[in-house]
């Protein structure tokens, strides 16, 4: 589907899919009723009735399937968000219970993580890509931590506890790549218009007789059909329109860790 469309709000991105879907309706009604091709139709084509509901079928199983894939990594993406910020408040809390110069280090480069990651990895992810200073990062903090000197029982306890904390933001991360690299393919995509398609002929075509009840059953299904698309478009891919899962949990996270 157009990438330019998640550049719009949900209401205009609605609107336009719906625009467009009624277009298509209005187009397919306005040729039937060419006198020639509509008395060829009537006179020639013997269109099973069945047909169209069994084209539409089709449809709607490959609409549900979609809905159900972009719902499902929808979920993921929000979810490896929420598990990075969990992550990334245990890490600041235990690194600011430790002693030394590293610790503060370690606490400044997590900041920078947390900066780059929304600032420039989050763009990133819309292409399927991610910040290469924000992995690089991440090992710096790594480094940083081990490099903090624990003495006492409760301070090696902790460091211990502080350095799987950022083994968590790492593979949260990862998770978060992972899913902003899923999206519906464009044959998918053609699959299921294709079929829209297919069901809004076959409905004008059984109905040519009648040119009020042929527009009534074109407009309709042209509506149900956008707003199908339409709850799909919106949500894939995971991290890309107005819909998109947004970095304020890390941010957040970040806030937390410095009071």
């Amino acid at each position: 589907m157009p990438g330019a469309l998640h550049a719009l709000d949900l209401w205009s991105m609605g609107a336009t899919v719906l625009a467009a879907a009624l277009s298509c309706a209005a187009l397919v009604v306005a040729a039937s009723r060419w006198r020639p091709l509509r008395d060829w139709l009537v006179a020639r084509v013997d269109f099973p009735p069945l047909l169209p509901s069994l084209v539409g079928t089709l449809f709607a199983l490959m609409a549900s399937f979609l809905a159900s894939a972009v719902w499902t990594n929808d979920d993921r993406a929000h979810d490896a968000v929420a598990a990075e910020a969990r992550a990334i408040t245990a890490a600041g809390a235990f690194m600011r219970a430790l002693p030394g110069e590293e610790a503060s280090v370690a606490l400044r480069l997590l900041s920078e993580y947390v900066a780059e990651a929304a600032e420039s990895e989050w763009p990133a992810m819309a292409a399927g890509g991610e910040s290469g200073r924000a992995r690089a990062l991440l090992l710096e903090i790594k480094v940083a931590a081990l490099r903090i000197a624990s003495t006492s029982p409760r301070e090696i306890a902790t460091h211990r506890e502080a350095v799987e904390a950022l083994d968590q933001v790492a593979e949260a991360r990862a998770r978060r790549l992972q899913v902003a690299r899923l999206r519906i393919s464009p044959m998918k995509w053609f699959g299921v218009v294709s079929l829209g398609a297919m069901t809004l002929l076959g409905i004008a075509v059984v109905s040519v007789r009648d040119w009020r009840s042929q527009a009534l059953a074109t407009g309709l299904f042209a509506i149900a059909a956008a707003l199908a698309l339409f709850v799909v478009l919106a949500h894939d891919p995971p991290f890309v329109g107005p819909n998109a899962a947004d970095p304020g949990p890390l941010r957040d996270a970040l806030a937390t860790v410095r009071r």
